[in-house]
């Protein structure tokens, strides 16, 4: 959830009445994952918290042959459990027809997530939110692009406005002067490490990126530099492509990433991506980015704005949702 510093914690979101409906829920899975040992743990685990769930599986890629079976149960929420191969652009883009077909209007008819990661062990985690005081807010940023900072209790801006910008709000920066800064208009140091340092001294509750970006990186703002997947973690890389700081293996401390701003991030391609990599090794318990080539969409500024405009309001998902209905 969204507070503003400001603003009075109510928990009020979307489901705040305790109904049969609003607590109804499906899980969606291939017979492949089901029959497989550690993914069939990914299904037990959201059993574990959702008894009453409706399972729904489906067989050889097609998940349209649930459609009969799902609209009949129209559950609040649906989750579809996926190994990392199997939720490519193309799965995605069925379930986006999938879930505004269960009746007869041309809206979203119901809450709906992709949970996979590298592997199992990691889809787990990403959902696992005992250990996480709720209502998770968001006090913390690292930011590419123009975001109020007033937003936040602490945040560090890579400019997308003006090259080699950058400002801080209660997390600045030594500008080679020896003295910390809370702006400039030259970076110190490759901005690819300044990202590992702020990632690691900050541990923030979220991450929004602009810039190019594919299914294996995200490019600082005006291309200066890139963060990379590799089989061991996240590579910061300056603007030559060499290595500028340590391989960032894990940041644990749960976040939001919301790559709004970037082509591809959200294109699940397998299990060495983007999309795993930071359902995992970095932390983060709930993205949404673009599965095609896209930095101007409304699916996802649009839902940012949403999220964002009335701090505290509405969860995420809560903003997703309502921005696609």
């Amino acid at each position: 959830m969204f507070h503003h510093k400001d603003h009075s914690k109510h928990n009020i979101t979307l489901d705040t009445p305790d109904t049969p409906y609003s607590k109804s829920y499906a899980i969606v899975v291939s017979s492949t994952t089901l029959n497989d040992n550690n993914w069939n743990s990914v299904v037990s685990f959201l059993f574990d918290r959702h008894s009453d769930a409706t399972l729904l599986v489906y067989s050889n890629n097609d998940v349209k042959t649930i459609h009969s079976d799902l609209k009949a149960a129209m559950p609040r929420y649906v989750a579809f459990v996926c190994q990392p191969d199997e939720c490519g652009r193309t799965f995605v883009a069925k379930c986006h027809r999938l879930m505004r077909t269960l009746d007869n209007d041309p809206y979203i008819d119901a809450m709906w997530a992709i949970i996979t990661g590298s592997d199992a062990e990691s889809a787990i985690k990403s959902i696992d939110n005992e250990s996480i005081p709720q209502p998770f807010i968001i006090r913390r940023a690292i930011n590419f692009t123009n975001v109020d900072q007033n937003l936040f209790e602490s945040c560090f801006t890579f400019s997308d406005a003006k090259r080699n910008c950058w400002s801080g709000k209660n997390c600045g920066l030594d500008d080679g002067s020896g003295e910390e800064k809370d702006e400039g208009d030259e970076y110190p140091k490759a901005p690819a490490e300044i990202f590992a340092e702020k990632l690691n001294e900050m541990e923030p509750d979220l991450l929004v990126t602009s810039g190019h970006g594919g299914e294996q990186y995200v490019e600082m703002p005006w291309s200066v530099g890139k963060l990379q997947v590799e089989e061991s973690g996240l590579v910061p890389l300056d603007e030559n492509s060499e290595p500028a700081a340590p391989i960032i293996e894990s940041s644990n401390n749960p976040k939001i990433f919301l790559p709004i701003a970037n082509c591809l991030v959200g294109h699940c391609n397998g299990s060495q991506c983007m999309v795993t990599t930071f359902l995992g090794r970095m932390g983060v318990r709930q993205m949404c980015g673009y599965t095609v080539r896209t930095w101007f969409g409304r699916a996802g500024w649009g839902t940012l704005d949403l999220w964002k405009s009335v701090p505290g309001r509405l969860t995420l998902s809560d903003a997703y949702f309502l921005h696609q209905a």
